[in-house]
């Protein structure tokens, strides 16, 4: 899939399905493979869209359940307010000082 996607003898600054303009909706279970997801919209000037990709692995019905739920936008944006300060919280528990500045701007996010 990944030879696919990017096409002979190019890498991921100039994937020959961008260029395309679509992918070649090919799968592979081993090797050296990506994922890419495509979806063609249409917007006049001035206009506006969102789009939102759920990827996950397991129960059908949990996907549709999820898929019901986060039709809504506002759900997705409160999704993920809840995991920025998920996030934040976890990872202001820790704080690095060592004698490299690099390493503590790294490791403090």
């Amino acid at each position: 899939m990944r030879d696919s996607f990017l096409g002979p003898y190019r890498t991921e600054t100039n994937p020959l399905a961008v260029e395309r303009g679509s992918c070649s909706s090919s799968a592979e279970l081993t090797g050296n493979h990506c994922g890419a997801l495509h979806k063609k919209i249409r917007l006049a000037p001035g206009e506006e869209t969102r789009v939102v990709f759920m990827l996950g692995y397991g129960d059908r019905n949990a996907g549709k359940a999820a898929k019901a739920k986060y039709s809504n936008l506002g759900a997705v944006d409160e999704a993920f307010a809840d995991l920025r300060t998920y996030w934040e919280e976890k990872c202001s528990v820790f704080q690095a000082s060592t004698p490299h500045e690099g390493l503590n701007t790294m490791t403090n996010i």
